[in-house]
């Protein structure tokens, strides 16, 4: 089998048919794995230019960590001593000018929305009763849409659920659902991971990201104080460890620097065609499945 792209999903999937008997070929463009799982370690300190944290609802990546050696490699936001976020960004009625904890900030957020600039004056405990409104309305507004799945895709709405209740934004179905308190969480779980900013991202997407699991799990966390495992963790040294161990205790034919440029389908046969570098030269390759 010929995967095309040795990124998260192309050695997962080479790992997973290796293990069913099924010899694999991965034909990666560029010169590492993992694609947008990307690690870049500079004065030995890791740099996160893909993929950054784990929440609650990532079970498989963290059932691979463990089985590929780096369990003990799962820890909070800045390592053991770490815990402290810094946010940096204004708003309406106040400016950042110290350090603070995302649930101190976003609280901050919420009071704005009801309180203006008296926000100071109210307990972040009080701005959790809307707060906690709005997770529970977002659990049931997702269910009603999607049901009770497990996996990462949900299943497929009808086309009336299409046009009535997902062709807007996200950003628009929040304020549609009454749902205006979450949007502090959204930024952080939604923009600021990469998945796109709430005025501009289709409403499915967010709704595929951020799961009713995923909004409880942030519930549960705060509500347990025995808990010590945080809602975010990291990967200590970057995910990019996770991919390379995979390659190499599974063994994994990965070709590198393959570029792809074409692949014919006929009834009997897959053909794969491309270039690769050998010494600074541009070869021609071709792979029959």
């Amino acid at each position: 089998v010929i995967i095309v792209g040795a990124g998260a999903a192309g050695v997962h999937m080479a790992s997973v048919l290796q293990e069913r008997g099924i010899n694999t070929i991965i034909l990666e463009k560029s010169g590492r794995v993992g694609g947008k799982c990307f690690t870049v370690v500079h004065g030995n300190t890791p740099h996160e230019m893909g993929a950054v944290f784990l929440n609650p609802e990532f079970h498989l990546p963290k059932k691979l960590l463990h089985k590929y050696g780096l369990g003990a490699a799962i820890v909070p936001p800045g390592g053991p001593n770490g815990g402290i976020e810094v946010y940096t960004g204004h708003t309406a009625a106040h400016k950042v000018q110290h350090f603070s904890k995302f649930h101190d900030y976003m609280m901050a957020g919420i009071e704005e929305e009801w309180a203006g600039r008296d926000f100071v004056v109210i307990p972040n405990k009080i701005s959790q009763a809307p707060f906690l409104k709005a997770i529970r309305r977002y659990q049931e507004k997702h269910q009603e849409l999607f049901g009770q799945y497990y996996g990462t895709l949900p299943p497929r709405p009808t086309n009336l659920v299409w046009e009535k209740e997902l062709n807007m934004t996200f950003l628009e179905w929040i304020k549609r659902n009454d749902l205006e308190a979450m949007i502090p969480l959204l930024e952080f779980g939604v923009s600021a991971q990469g998945y796109g900013y709430l005025d501009t991202l289709p409403a499915f997407y967010g709704l595929m990201w951020f799961t009713a699991d995923l909004a409880n799990a942030y519930v549960e966390v705060q509500r347990d104080p025995s808990n010590t495992e945080p809602w975010l963790q990291m990967v200590k040294g970057g995910w990019s460890r996770l991919f390379e161990n995979i390659v190499e205790q599974d063994q994994l034919d990965v070709k590198f620097n393959h570029e792809v440029k074409k692949i014919d389908r006929t009834e009997n046969e897959v053909i794969v065609s491309g270039s690769c570098k050998v010494d600074d030269k541009d070869v021609d390759f071709e792979f029959k499945g």
